[in-house]
């Protein structure tokens, strides 16, 4: 089996199209066609990797058409893709996809009925932070959509060299508590999970705020600190 992968800061939003295919993250079982994967970038390059299951009864070639919806000024993405049946998958790289609001890969060999293909999803954020969502679309050889689904990965330029430099967590797993120091210039803190989510949130009056009993889950998280002028965010692992 081989796999299309698809790299990106991510939504995932599938459109209502007649199907003859499921989509998955890779790894996993749940068809989610139709639906929007959201994610936080990892680092400069994200990549994310879906699975997509050929139901249609018959042999069927398959491409993947990217669409850019919710473009970020400075990044870029690549795709690779590939299924059973086919001797080699194919990359499309950044700058073969680069200022292409549609870019459609090229197969002329079929993915076997009841088979796998996959999908690699690549966005490289350059440093710049904000939303982007791009639009994975299978399609059938004549280009006519058949499923979808929806990427959107969001970044936070700030994340590992803060401006502020004051601005400290103080993080103590075993008594369940946070404290964030040197919030002078912000008004409310956002916590968000690896998933982009945001889990808990919380109004700041001073410039030391100690926050108790939070009941995290063991993990790696993305506080962002929210201001009038402007927004901080800095990462701390909870264990």
């Amino acid at each position: 089996m081989k796999k299309i992968t698809l790299l990106v800061l991510l939504s995932f939003s599938l459109s209502g199209f007649s199907q003859g295919v499921a989509i998955y993250i890779a790894g996993t079982t749940a068809d989610i066609s139709g639906t929007t994967h959201s994610a936080l970038c990892t680092g400069d390059v994200t990549v994310v990797d879906f699975e997509v299951e050929n139901f249609f009864g018959v042999d069927t070639i398959i491409n993947i058409l990217r669409k850019v919806i919710t473009p970020l000024t400075g990044t870029e993405d690549k795709m690779c893709c590939g299924a059973l049946g086919c001797l080699d998958g194919a990359c499309y790289d950044y700058l073969l996809m680069a200022g292409v609001p549609e870019f459609v890969s090229i197969n002329d060999c079929p993915m076997l009925a009841g088979n796998f293909g996959t999908i690699n999803a690549y966005h490289r954020g350059n440093g710049n932070a904000g939303v982007v969502v791009y639009r994975y679309i299978v399609v059938n050889e004549f280009n006519f959509p058949i499923d979808s689904v929806d990427l959107e990965l969001t970044s936070f330029a700030s994340a590992d060299d803060l401006s502020n430099a004051d601005l400290n967590i103080v993080s103590n797993y075993s008594e369940q508590t946070l404290r964030f120091d040197g919030v002078d210039d912000f008004h409310t803190v956002c916590l968000h999970d690896l998933s982009g989510r945001i889990i808990w949130s919380a109004p700041l009056t001073n410039s030391s705020e100690s926050f108790s009993s939070m009941a995290l889950p063991e993990g790696l998280y993305v506080c962002r600190f929210v201001g009038d002028s402007g927004e901080d965010v800095k990462k701390f692992v909870w264990k």
